[in-house]
């Protein structure tokens, strides 16, 4: 059973996590930095569909992976948007699995504030 301090201290982890990713995108300025912003925004989305999943639990529904914790969150009014969301799912398996540089300005704007910020910050 989730309980309440579960899902509190899971959102102070994510919000640690934000601020270092985006600490991280203000003050890049080789591909060494860049490769540890990319490091940071894989945790950091890590931490975003776990709090969710931690989140829903508590409320009693179950989900399993992020595609369907986000979908989840999303229709419980958790998250604004979920597509935006889906989008740094791709982002953080490309980044991730594929190691493909072509994509590493997405999640550099996923990062950035004004960009996703709302979805970030809602959780």
């Amino acid at each position: 059973m989730t309980t309440k301090s579960d899902v509190l201290l899971a959102l102070q982890r994510l919000r640690q996590a934000y601020e270092r990713l985006a600490e991280g995108v203000a003050h890049t300025r080789d591909d060494l930095d860049r490769d540890g912003v990319v490091q940071r925004f894989e945790f950091t989305f890590e931490l975003l569909w776990k709090t969710l999943k931690i989140w829903l639990e508590h409320m009693g529904v179950p989900c399993a992976g992020p595609r369907p914790c986000i979908k989840t969150a999303f229709r419980f009014g958790l998250v604004p948007d979920d597509e935006i969301l889906l989008d740094m799912l791709e982002d953080r398996n490309r980044a991730s699995h594929i190691y493909d540089v072509k994509i590493w300005p997405r999640p550099f704007s996923s990062a950035s504030p004004g960009c996703t910020c709302r979805c970030w910050k809602k959780c």
